[in-house]
């Protein structure tokens, strides 16, 4: 009887609705400090998940009323055949993710952009990513 009642509730944890979003919660930023996003992609592309995209219009909430005065993008796209088509993917990347942050008003005039060595160090989806790192201030003038 003991063993049927602690199945039930194993049974009714494991049953439990647990709450999931398209993207983490982010927190809510209203000092405008430096901020760091990793997008990763899917293997051989260059467009944006809909998952990445909703870490981008979370951020962008939580940066509201603050200005961008720079970007920083680091490309890591060692899921090319070789260091030509890793440039390529790095570049297009690169590309797609300033559109998308400029899309939900994250864009800077002043963007550091740059490509990892290729070097089939970094194991699977680690290798398909852009880092971004924006410093935000707010503009007291407004």
């Amino acid at each position: 009887m003991s063993r049927i009642f602690a199945c039930i509730i194993a049974l009714s944890i494991a049953l439990v609705p647990v709450a999931t979003a398209d993207a983490p919660d982010l927190e809510t930023r209203s000092d405008c400090t430096p901020t760091d996003m990793r997008i990763y992609f899917k293997s051989g592309e260059t467009v944006l998940s809909a998952f990445s995209r909703n870490v981008i219009a979370q951020r962008s909430a939580a940066l509201a009323g603050c200005k961008i005065a720079r970007l920083d993008l680091i490309a890591d796209a060692e899921d090319g055949r070789s260091a030509d088509e890793a440039a390529s993917l790095s570049e297009a990347r690169i590309a797609t993710v300033i559109s998308t942050l400029q899309d939900y008003g994250l864009g800077s005039d002043t963007i550091d952009a740059r490509q990892t060595d290729f070097e089939r160090d970094v194991p699977g989806m680690m290798a398909r990513r852009v880092d971004i790192r924006l410093a935000a201030y707010r503009d007291e003038l407004s």
